[in-house]
């Protein structure tokens, strides 16, 4: 419930996509969303349109966590920017965005 300002990211439906035909493999995509809420719209919307150029100019990104590492080939952006409007009582507005990584443990 607080902050006012705040963003999420959460694990959302991500999609199969084929398997490797030598290692038998399956691929798959995992999905997320982002989510930016504030108190008026002149501080979310600039904020979650950043954060789409962001996730857009993702390619070949390593990130660490813990002792693995990971390779991001790509961000792929499947919804627009989607108002989720005011809520009720702290008047708070929110936008989300959906995406789905190519990604691999290297």
């Amino acid at each position: 419930d607080a902050p006012d300002v705040a963003m999420c990211i959460y694990d959302t439906s991500g999609f199969l996509d084929g398997r490797q035909q030598q290692s038998g493999e399956t691929i798959e995509h995992p999905g997320i969303q982002l989510r930016v809420r504030a108190v008026t719209a002149s501080v979310a919307g600039p904020k979650i349109r950043a954060l789409a150029a962001v996730l857009d100019g993702i390619k070949q990104v390593q990130v660490a966590i813990d002792t693995k590492t990971y390779k991001i080939a790509s961000v792929t952006r499947t919804s627009p920017i989607i108002p989720l409007g005011q809520e009720e009582g702290r008047r708070r507005v929110s936008f989300t965005l959906n995406a789905i990584l190519t990604v691999t443990e290297i």
